[in-house]
């Protein structure tokens, strides 16, 4: 019984010390816009081109239509392209241990 409420709290400590901050969100966002946008451009010298210089300017500028909400062991990422009344265009996302999982992607994207 002990050793398995230490081995909970440890794994408690362990995700709320990886849980990924804004920083981490604007990298992976970064990543994901260049993937998305070398996708739709193409993989010739153009769209790798296009794709660095997309990336880099999303990921600067996400957390300007990002909402993090931290709840110690994870973070929601919510990114609203049309504005805090609507719902329709949001990107949420959930960040735990590190790593970034998608939860709802708007039609806009897909």
């Amino acid at each position: 019984m002990r050793t398995g409420l230490v081995v909970l709290i440890l794994a408690l400590i362990a995700l709320a010390f990886f849980n990924p901050s804004m920083d981490d969100f604007r990298l992976f966002a970064r990543q994901q816009s260049e993937q998305l946008i070398r996708s739709q451009a193409g993989d010739g010298v153009l769209g790798e081109a296009i794709g660095t210089i997309g990336g880099r300017l999303a990921g600067d500028n996400i957390d300007r239509i990002t909402e993090r909400r931290s709840f110690v062991i994870f973070s929601t990422y919510t990114i609203d392209f049309d504005g805090p009344d609507r719902t329709e265009n949001e990107w949420r996302f959930i960040g735990i241990a590190g790593m970034f999982f998608e939860t709802h992607r708007p039609e806009m994207i897909r």
